[in-house]
């Protein structure tokens, strides 16, 4: 009988390919650079002129942004990896 025979090499790379491909998609969508922009202005502010109880709140959501975006990001990226393992 025929068995099928996968290049494992080839998985990890396609694999790769695509973790980038999301990356590079995350990391260059419209939201993600309006919230850096946002988040570089506040902190050169504060570090500017100070004045934490102003801008710490803004910071703080920022942050939080960053960190929900990060997580999404892994999210997709297991995503991936479970369609190409299988």
């Amino acid at each position: 009988m025929a068995e099928e025979v996968t290049n494992i090499q080839d998985k990890s790379f396609l694999n790769k390919m695509m973790r980038r491909i999301v990356f590079i998609n995350m990391l260059c969508s419209p939201v993600f650079v309006i919230a850096y922009l946002f988040f570089g202005k506040i902190l050169y502010k504060l570090c500017m002129y100070g004045g934490i109880k102003k801008r710490g709140t803004k910071l703080g959501l920022c942050m939080l942004f960053f960190i929900v975006y990060f997580i999404l990001y892994i999210i997709k990226i297991k995503r991936i990896v479970f369609v190409f393992a299988n």
